[in-house]
């Protein structure tokens, strides 16, 4: 696709929205998508992302026009904005992860509390159901101690469905930093310590969804909003001087050097006038001093 097609710049425009959508996305979660939860907070957030991609465009723009002054003040702007960016998307990132890690060691200690407890339950369970079995079924027991037996026997079952029922509330144990475990165990297939190569995976990788997306929004929205290659053409050629003719031969018979012309052309866009005689000399020292002159006057008039 030529990127200088309208298709092209509405293709830079998307992406720009989808890294920006998600850069938010990682900082406000499922706020970002409801209105009703957006506190002062959540309107800061959305307004430092838009200034620092619009800084970053800024930047650019005010360099092209040759206002240093403003360039720098923006590039500060874009460099504080991006701090903030990823301070508070690194954050959010570090905060969800040790939730996670949070929950997964209360599920694994509540299991280790339950399966004891639900081990005990059974044990008992069978034990009753054993006597009930032989002191009721097969025995000839009383009706109270049979009554006492079946008693006991629907407690432990019930709670050996209550041990179970939180255990299935649970769910099995889910992995943690899976990504960066796997990761470092490719890396200490290289010679990396596993250790040290998960800890470095576990930080780098917030960052790297933070600066994908931040600077995936800036360079996207920043190709979609460039200037018209055709504009910058067009300027340029007005402010070209326009491609002088050779001196036509006059009664000395000479023919005009194209070397010369071009060379004169060329030092008039460089330095904003025409050459001197004795320029046109010191470049070209085969030339005639008159017919260096010749050339001189041809290119200022």
């Amino acid at each position: 696709m030529n990127p200088s097609t309208p298709n092209g710049r509405l293709l830079a425009i998307a992406a720009g929205a989808g890294f920006a959508y998600g850069g938010l996305r990682i900082i406000l979660g499922d706020a970002l998508t409801d209105p009703s939860q957006w506190t002062t907070a959540t309107q800061l957030t959305v307004l430092m992302v838009v200034g620092t991609i619009a800084a970053g465009h800024l930047m650019r723009d005010a360099w092209t026009a040759r206002h240093r002054a403003a360039a720098a003040g923006f590039l500060v702007l874009f460099l504080a904005g991006t701090g903030l960016v990823v301070f508070n998307s690194v954050g959010r990132q570090a905060e969800s992860t040790m939730l996670t890690e949070a929950q997964a060691d209360y599920a694994a200690d509540e299991r280790a509390r339950i399966k004891p407890l639900l081990g005990q339950a059974e044990a008992m369970l069978l034990s009753t159901a054993k006597r009930l079995q032989a002191d009721c079924v097969d025995g000839k027991k009383g009706k109270g101690h049979c009554d006492g037996l079946r008693t006991s026997h629907a407690v432990y079952e019930a709670a050996v469905k209550g041990h179970q029922a939180d255990l299935d509330k649970l769910g099995p144990p889910k992995p943690v930093n899976a990504k960066a475990t796997q990761g470092a165990k490719i890396a200490a297939l290289f010679g990396v310590d596993e250790g040290k190569a998960k800890a470095a995976l576990m930080l780098i990788e917030p960052f790297l969804w933070t600066l994908f997306f931040e600077l995936g929004s800036v360079i996207s929205l920043g190709f979609a909003f460039r200037h018209r290659p055709g504009n910058r053409v067009a300027q340029s050629e007005k402010s070209r001087p326009a491609t002088r003719k050779p001196p036509k031969g006059g009664s000395r018979g000479r023919k005009p050097d194209n070397r010369i012309v071009e060379f004169s052309d060329a030092y008039s866009r460089k330095h904003g006038r025409p050459p001197s005689g004795s320029e046109i000399k010191a470049a070209f020292p085969e030339c005639p001093k008159s017919t260096a002159y010749d050339y001189a006057a041809r290119a200022r008039a």
